[in-house]
């Protein structure tokens, strides 16, 4: 049943004369007035129309009940019924949102239909609508989730920075004490000292800053360098990879592209996808080795990320950027300190494909994986060297 809101005695009265064959299927609620209280009742009541009187309409065009129209055409399908309205007013309404103009002349059977239409639409947009907040709200739930996911894989290269440096720190403190019992500390030896401690406090320091700066979110697009920003993460994931045993090459033949988007959310990308194959890696027992290519055509920067690490089954490739959908084993995340919780892989296409307006994928190569990812150039100048 059809629930229509009625502004105005005479928008009920004639409304109910022309519909009295289908008064079986909608209900009427009439509003007297039109004013400030007309806007409590649209957000309070579950209405599928609203039905103007022409009279009704024209009553309410000075300013002041401006606000009062257009909150009555953006909540719920609006009306105007009644006589035949001149072009003038009738282009008003139409920029003012009114959903359509319905002569008070017209066959009940039409306007029946008419109305009947319109609810049908205003329902389906409603829960498309519904179902759209719902999606965001799923999808920002995912964007959280796997930022704390990110946050993982990079505290575990925090620590892997940090243990050098710490051990230096150590040794050199030790060093100092026992010089100091021996009798033989200097103003030299201690200058020395100060500057290899201070040394690597600064390491420890930027390897905070690089942290910080790779989690934080991106607010807006800005231009980047291509090459910096791939440089950054494997620099950062550099110590944790060597301690595995796996090398990183960088075919940096092509450099001085620059790219306009999201550098941040970019690099998380590429943390995820060099840490998968660093499990896959890790997990065939293999020596590692992960290489990357950048390459451009006319239009787009090409980047590639191959590993050795046996690469997929190929039955599983087409899920393979689908939500929560893993291949890795609870053994395989203790091993190498990975999430394994499914997320990153499909916020990477995500980022990539749908805020930045490029193209992820992923097949099996030679000897592991080949993960694809093309970014438009979007007219920026490539500097071959």
């Amino acid at each position: 049943m059809k629930s229509i809101l009625c502004i105005g005695d005479r928008a009920e009265n004639e409304l109910r004369v022309k519909l009295k064959e289908y008064c079986q299927e909608f209900t009427l609620h009439c509003q007297k007035s039109v004013n400030g209280e007309i806007l409590q009742i649209h957000h309070d009541e579950p209405f599928d129309i609203a039905i103007l009187h022409t009279e009704q309409w024209t009553a309410i065009t000075d300013d002041s009940a401006c606000s009062i129209r257009e909150d009555i055409c953006s909540h719920i399908p609006t009306v105007i019924f009644g006589a035949t309205m001149s072009s003038q007013d009738r282009i008003a309404a139409w920029n003012a949102g009114i959903s359509d103009i319905i002569s008070n002349s017209a066959p009940g059977q039409e306007v029946y239909a008419r109305l009947v239409n319109l609810a049908r639409r205003h329902k389906k947009t409603k829960t498309h609508t519904e179902e759209l907040a719902t999606d965001r709200e799923q999808l920002e739930l995912l964007y959280q989730h796997n930022r704390v996911v990110a946050m993982g894989e990079m505290l575990s290269a925090v620590a892997h920075h940090w243990r050098q440096p710490l051990s230096v720190i150590s040794l050199m403190v030790e060093s100092l004490r026992m010089d100091h019992d021996d009798g033989v500390i200097s103003s030299e030896a201690i200058a020395h000292y100060t500057h290899e401690i201070t040394s690597e406090l600064k390491r420890l320091s930027q390897t905070i800053d690089t942290f910080r700066n790779i989690l934080k979110p991106d607010s807006y697009a800005e231009p980047f360098d291509l090459e910096d920003a791939i440089k950054g993460v494997l620099i950062f994931m550099w110590p944790q990879l060597k301690e595995l045993g796996i090398r990183t090459v960088l075919d940096d033949s092509t450099s001085g592209i620059h790219l306009h988007g999201y550098q941040r959310d970019f690099q998380q990308v590429l943390l995820a996808i060099i840490a998968n194959s660093r499990d896959s890696i890790v997990a065939n027992k293999v020596r590692g080795i992960i290489t990357i290519t950048i390459e451009h055509d006319s239009d787009d920067a090409i980047l590639g990320i191959a590993d050795n690490g046996g690469g997929m089954d190929p039955h599983l490739l087409p899920r393979i950027f689908d939500p929560y959908f893993t291949t890795k084993h609870r053994q395989d995340v203790r091993e190498t300190g990975g999430g394994g919780a499914g997320t990153d892989l499909y916020i990477a296409k995500i980022v990539i494909e749908r805020k930045m307006g490029g193209k992820i994928t992923m097949e099996n190569g030679d000897d592991g994986c080949l993960t694809t990812i093309k970014l438009p150039l979007r007219g920026k100048q490539v500097r071959e060297e």
